[in-house]
């Protein structure tokens, strides 16, 4: 019987899969911003969208002059124990992605994030703290989310969406809030999106 064996290349991909493919690094870039957010602070919301685009960008550009290659081999061996029960065979072998390339992307990533994150601190040296007097946020949300429109009394508030995502979870029933710490009750506001929201309790 003869043996046949074989190696493909994958062919150049279309620009809407490059870019497709390219955005699924987009969820390594967020990670890098969350964990660097303590370190970044007030600079974490003006660089992160930026160093997001300049990944996606990169990465676009470089696999659409080097696409990712997969090696495909059809080289059947057989193995047998028992003749009475059958042969255990192996008919092809397929390498899909690179460690390279792991590692290449990974340093893309990292570098595009420094790299933007200092350029930011070089155009404004001089940005203004953020000081949000309260620690229910994680940090991303903390130094992303702009809370401009979500005071009222003195006290900050979050809608409970982005709540969520930000930490604290919160459960409603009726007139009252129960999340994190104790309940609160939905009282009369100036803004109807109050009502919706949470109170992010003050540490002062």
């Amino acid at each position: 019987m003869a043996i046949k064996y074989f190696t493909a290349w994958a062919c150049s991909n279309r620009w809407t899969s490059v870019l497709l493919a390219s955005s699924e690094l987009l969820w390594l870039v967020y990670l890098c911003n969350d964990i660097l957010s303590c370190i970044t602070q007030q600079y974490t919301s003006y660089y992160s969208i930026k160093s997001m685009v300049l990944v996606w960008y990169l990465v676009s550009i470089l696999t659409s002059l080097k696409p990712h290659n997969y090696e495909a081999t059809i080289n059947r061996t057989c193995t047998y124990i028992n003749m009475d029960f059958g042969l255990e065979c192996t008919s092809a072998y397929v390498e899909i992605g690179s460690w390279n390339q792991v590692k290449l992307h990974s340093a893309i990533v990292l570098s595009s994030v420094i790299v933007m994150g200092v350029l930011e601190y070089i155009l404004q040296p001089r940005l203004r703290p953020i000081n949000i007097p309260s620690l229910l946020p994680n940090s991303t949300s903390y130094y992303i989310l702009d809370f401009t429109n979500w005071k009222q009394g003195g006290h900050m508030y979050l809608d409970r969406a982005s709540a969520f995502l930000a930490g604290p979870v919160s459960i409603r029933l009726n007139r009252l809030v129960f999340y994190p710490l104790y309940p609160q009750i939905t009282l009369q506001y100036k803004e109807p999106w109050f009502a919706k929201a949470i109170s992010l309790h003050n540490t002062d």
